[in-house]
């Protein structure tokens, strides 16, 4: 059984700065369920933040007004069946989809009012001689277990009776921990809360699994997760590719100046530019993730040297890393929007979505690891399924040499006025160009070159006198270079867990400057279309939809 679960109690979760720390850190742990403390929100806005963090699966104990509240959340990797709701806690049966195999969990949030914690550990002790199972309970107890669990703070304070009674007349084992010593942090005082309690025959059936104390963001609690089994995920480095960051960083300009070379042929420029802006981009911007690792090394180092000795240029420090570390998951933000495609969000919203987990599920969909062949078999060989490909793709896009009879019509169709089509033939000036370059979506899948529009529109003072030779080129006669006619042919799936090559929608990804000379072509043709579309008719009418007709129809109908 290899699963993950990681709870957090979040001391609020409405302001923007929660939904950055909770991506990171769920993005970082990859866990399968997670729980979320004292929330300070509930019903819409609660739906609202679990869904942009990208859960398809949640349960709640609402918070009464700002006490308490617990959120439970958890992908599809497992299956989860709540058997009790408490106040104070979340009882559930969560099945590994992999494996098949359950365990119990326990999600607590008991409260810091002693009166009513008072009424949890019976609960729980009741609940405990139920199960016979894997048990795991876990979350903030507000309570600790020893005196070496609380350090710093001006009134000296005991361990929980009852909590330490719950404990050890049940049982239970503290699972421990790795990483800093306390959970919570408040000024100088440093208090272990947050912890991952089993049973006997959770340590028979899982002796592996370990537990970590996670980097502190934003609240006073530190986040904690379980990892049951050994979790293994590799991850390879792609291909060169635009980061719409680079525009963010001060020397961006400059190399985009030094390495925009104009030649006789803009292909050539394209291919030798992104070559410079890959070295560049490994040396002078760096790679986020690895700058964020050593920046979250240096917060762990810094925070359990303040647990021990309080320091003044140490928590100064600290807050300074902290607003570096916030500006660089800005950026990763914006990487992650880029690779989700969510050209839907508008700017500034950017936390409406959990990206990352759109990425992912957009590239496990578009993934192709197995499929059925013609004769009914599914295989999982590379080598056959390119074979496949080429065969089944041949096939369709091949020409049908079968005679055909010609096409006649006795209809008029409306004519363009000579002054028009000479109009049209004219070649565009730089401005028309520039003006179309930023009437073309940012962020669009791009060609072979892998730049899109946006590093056009926002580079143009220099890259724009050659783009315009280019099409001006064009529109006097000359050719389009052989490579930027070139496409890449990418299947989207047409469905859900796709069985066949016919259940893909093959689509070619044009580089953006072949689309920026039709997008000119369309901006001229555009101001036409009234001249030669009736106004009874449904296409290529500006705000006139296909539905439209169902609605003529029924009126129509209606009226009869």
């Amino acid at each position: 059984m290899d699963i993950k679960i990681f709870s957090w109690n979040v001391q609020g979760c409405g302001h923007r700065r929660f939904l950055t720390a909770a991506k990171q850190l769920l993005r970082d742990n990859k866990p399968d369920m997670v729980i979320f403390m004292e929330p300070r929100i509930s019903g819409r806005k609660a739906d609202s933040v679990i869904s942009s963090l990208g859960f398809p699966n949640s349960h709640s104990v609402e918070a009464v007004g700002f006490a308490g509240g617990i959120w439970l959340a958890w992908y599809d990797t497992v299956k989860v069946e709540i058997l009790l709701n408490h106040f104070q806690f979340i009882h559930c049966r969560v099945t590994a989809k992999g494996d098949g195999h359950s365990i119990l969990a326990t999600a607590v949030y008991a409260s810091p009012r002693s009166s009513q914690r008072k009424i949890l550990w019976p609960h729980l002790r009741r609940l405990a001689t139920t199960i016979h199972s894997p048990w795991v309970l876990f979350g903030d107890f507000n309570a600790t277990l020893a005196t070496l669990e609380r350090k710093g703070g001006g009134a000296t304070s005991r361990p929980s009776k009852d909590f330490q009674a719950f404990v050890f007349d049940l049982g239970l084992r503290d699972m421990g921990y790795s990483g800093p010593e306390f959970t919570w942090t408040k000024g100088n005082t440093h208090v272990r809360l947050d912890r991952f309690i089993c049973n006997s025959y959770w340590d028979e059936t899982f002796p592996e699994a370990s537990v970590e104390h996670l980097l502190r963001l934003r609240s006073d609690h530190r986040p904690i997760l379980l990892s049951v089994g050994h979790i293994v995920r590799h991850s390879t480095p792609g291909p060169f590719r635009y980061f719409t960051g680079w525009q963010s960083h001060e020397d961006f300009e400059r190399m985009v100046r030094d390495n925009w070379k104009a030649s006789t042929s803009l292909s050539e420029t394209l291919s030798n530019f992104a070559k410079a802006a890959d070295v560049w981009n490994k040396t002078t911007f760096g790679y986020i993730g690895t700058k964020k690792k050593l920046l979250m090394a240096r917060l762990r180092g810094i925070q359990i040297s303040l647990a021990s000795r309080p320091s003044r240029f140490l928590r100064t420090l600290e807050e300074e890393l902290l607003i570096e570390l916030e500006h660089l998951l800005d950026q990763e933000e914006l990487l992650w929007r880029q690779k989700s495609r969510s050209d839907w969000i508008v700017e500034g919203d950017r936390n409406t979505r959990y990206f990352h987990r759109r990425a992912t599920i957009r590239k496990q969909k578009h993934k192709i690891t197995s499929l059925k062949l013609q004769n009914g078999t599914w295989c999982d060989d590379d080598a056959i399924l390119q074979e496949e490909a080429t065969r089944f793709y041949e096939h369709l896009f091949s020409r049908d040499t079968s005679p055909t009879d010609p096409f006649t019509s006795t209809v008029t169709y409306p004519a363009i006025h000579s002054d028009i089509m000479q109009r049209l033939h004219e070649v565009p000036s730089n401005d028309e160009i520039h003006d179309a370059l930023r009437a073309m979506a940012p962020l669009k899948s791009p060609g072979w070159d892998d730049l899109h529009a946006e590093f056009f529109q926002r580079q143009w003072p220099i890259v724009g006198s050659s783009i315009c030779g280019m099409i001006q080129t064009i529109f006097r006669g000359g050719n389009i270079e052989p490579s930027l006619n070139r496409t890449v042919l990418v299947l989207i799936p047409k469905k859900d867990n796709p069985e066949a090559f016919t259940d893909f929608r093959p689509i070619r990804l044009c580089t953006v400057l072949y689309k920026l000379v039709t997008k000119v072509i369309a901006c001229r043709l555009k101001p036409l279309f009234p001249l030669l579309i009736g106004p009874n008719q449904s296409s290529f009418i500006a705000g006139r939809s296909i539905v439209d007709n169902i609605i003529i129809n029924q009126e129509a109908v209606h009226s009869m």
